[in-house]
């Protein structure tokens, strides 16, 4: 599993979670405004009052009593004046505390590349597989194939791209023999997987790979709002006993909100799908020690 410093992995933490925190809009004051203004007018009467008895050169009983009640009416309209506008800017301060600063796209990227190289190296070890085996049949390289993670958030950066808070990755290691595939969620927050599976099968069992659109629907959170998003394409590698793996790689235009393209980076399906299928071709040919990736 992937480690790292307490104090790296808490900046992380925070990092990723204002990047995908919405940045509240600047409060509109008008109700404290309105009050503030009323409490103003209210004190025109007693300024009035006031001039009008030092002109005189006299204070009646009647002068103190408007100018009491203007005082008192202002006082009554300032006070919640006051206290609505501290309310309302304490609560976009915290909003905008627990949004920004955010990290910026090219720092998102590298923690998910890191998050991918890691598992691509981790995926070796909980598929028992040696670097030798791999540099000789595989050169060196899986197949990585990475797509949204369960439930994920969404944000659009500036560069129009769409980033996830969670990935699912898919590493496939096609040997002399069979196909071994790790497959996790890594949540972008820490780098740590929230859950993963291995699979092996023999070139045999393997009936199937392709991307293809699926009728499915998944959830996302834009902008912390749940939103169901049709999937577009979906990589899928069918299994003689019925077994699917899939990872959805790319989403329908339901995603309205954003409107951006996906930053999943790494293999793309269909350059895994195409070497998969003359691997497959390979071995069905009749040859059973198919040699090194071509």
């Amino acid at each position: 599993m992937q480690t790292s410093g307490n104090d790296a992995t808490r900046e992380r933490f925070e990092a990723v979670r204002r990047y995908f925190t919405k940045t509240p809009t600047p409060p509109v004051y008008g109700t404290a405004v309105i009050l503030a203004v009323c409490a103003a007018l209210c004190t025109l009467p007693a300024l009035v009052v006031i001039l009008m008895g030092i002109g005189q050169r006299q204070w009646n009983s009647c002068f103190s009593c408007v100018s009491v009640l203007s005082a008192v009416a202002a006082i009554a309209l300032a006070v919640p004046a006051l206290l609505f506008y501290r309310r309302t800017k304490a609560k976009y301060d915290r909003d905008y505390a627990l949004a920004e600063p955010k990290p910026s796209d090219a720092q998102i990227d590298t923690w998910h590349d890191r998050d991918c190289e890691f598992y691509e190296i981790y995926a070796l070890k909980r598929l028992n597989l040696t670097r030798e085996q791999v540099q000789t049949d595989n050169k060196g390289k899986p197949f990585v194939v990475v797509g949204s993670g369960p439930s994920a958030q969404v944000h659009r950066g500036t560069d129009g791209k769409l980033r996830f808070s969670s990935h699912e990755i898919l590493v496939i290691y096609l040997t002399r023999y069979h196909l071994a595939a790790y497959k996790c969620v890594v949540d972008l927050h820490d780098g740590l997987t929230k859950t993963e599976v291995t699979h092996e099968y023999h070139y045999s069992d393997v009936v199937s790979v392709s991307t293809q659109r699926n009728q499915s629907k998944v959830t996302l959170y834009v902008e912390g709002q749940p939103q169901d998003v049709m999937v577009n394409e979906c990589f899928t590698l069918s299994i003689s006993n019925g077994e699917q793996i899939s990872v959805a790689t790319d989403f329908d235009e339901s995603l309205k909100l954003l409107q951006g393209t996906t930053n999943f980076a790494r293999t793309s399906p269909e350059s895994a799908v195409t070497s998969i299928r003359t691997r497959l071709r390979q071995f069905k040919g009749g040859t059973s020690d198919t040699g090194p990736l071509s």
